[in-house]
């Protein structure tokens, strides 16, 4: 169902907001890279400048040779923890979370293929050879890859 090259208006149609538990899930364990304009959309939503939502909302995070921001995780002692804006089992930052969680589908059998894509398409600089390297890593590795 999805494909190596599908463009995200095509992945986003199957990937509908939801706020089921499966869905909401991941909230609990983490939080979600942002990507294009996302970091202006939730600077908007918050009524604040993206300077100042980095230094009090975001984090650092390494993915396939790049960095990118996130939600601060609540971590509590533990390498995992709950997203800053995920507050009585209710994401806070809804209208204008990261891409990463508009697009997850814990809900539908096809919500692995998404994050696939997510990885393949947001994550992965082709253009860079550490990139690709660690991407091919994560696929020898058992990370889960599209069909071309």
């Amino acid at each position: 169902m999805i494909k190596s090259g599908m463009k995200l208006e095509e992945v986003r149609k199957l990937a509908r907001d939801c706020s089921c538990d499966a869905c909401r899930h991941g909230c609990s364990y983490g939080s979600g890279i942002l990507i294009g304009s996302d970091i202006k959309k939730l600077s908007k939503l918050l009524k604040m400048g993206e300077k100042e939502l980095e230094e009090k909302y975001l984090e650092s995070t390494e993915q396939f040779g790049r960095t990118f921001l996130k939600p601060k995780v609540l971590r509590e002692g533990k390498p995992y923890g709950k997203c800053i804006f995920f507050r009585e089992g209710v994401c806070k930052i809804h209208d204008a979370k990261p891409m990463q969680c508009r697009i997850s589908m814990g809900c539908k059998e096809y919500g692995d293929e998404i994050m696939a894509w997510f990885v393949e398409n947001c994550l992965v600089d082709n253009g860079s050879r550490i990139s690709r390297e660690q991407y091919e890593i994560y696929a020898k590795t058992g990370g889960k890859m599209l069909e071309r």
